[in-house]
């Protein structure tokens, strides 16, 4: 059985200041591969651009569900769609996805999932709290 959990296999995608404290959520991404790579849309990036001292992260979690910020990779992206890939350094308890048991050539049709209702919320305390939820549809 193949286990889906979003917290492991759907990371959330910030910009964060050089304290790793976040400054802005961008978007999420999905982790595919043994390495891992993470996979997300182009313009999460391109439509964020870097100012001084800032830089792009994700949130992971560690063992027990500690939440984790990685923080300043390098991303590509393609020129012609809407599609960036960056490597991901560093996490251990992650579920990579499983597009397909075979190479996928660049002409089939590929399904991802969409968590765009995912918000962050600035607690009492002012400690913040990423909230994942599949959009509903």
């Amino acid at each position: 059985m193949y286990e889906l959990s979003p917290g492991k296999a759907i990371v959330p995608i910030v910009k964060i200041n050089h304290n790793r404290e976040i400054l802005e959520l961008l978007g999420t991404a999905f982790l595919v591969g043994s390495h891992p790579y993470a996979v997300t849309a182009k313009h999460v990036f391109l439509d964020a651009p870097l100012q001084k001292g800032e830089m792009y992260g994700i949130i992971c979690l560690e063992h027990r569900g500690r939440p984790r910020i990685v923080g300043n990779f390098m991303f590509v992206y393609a020129e012609e769609f809407d599609i960036a890939v960056f490597p991901v350094e560093g996490i251990v308890d992650y579920i990579s996805l499983s597009i397909s048991s075979h190479s996928i050539t660049n002409t089939e049709d590929v399904v991802t999932w969409d968590f765009s209702s995912t918000l962050i919320n600035t607690c009492e305390d002012n400690n913040k709290k990423i909230h994942i939820y599949p959009k509903d549809t």
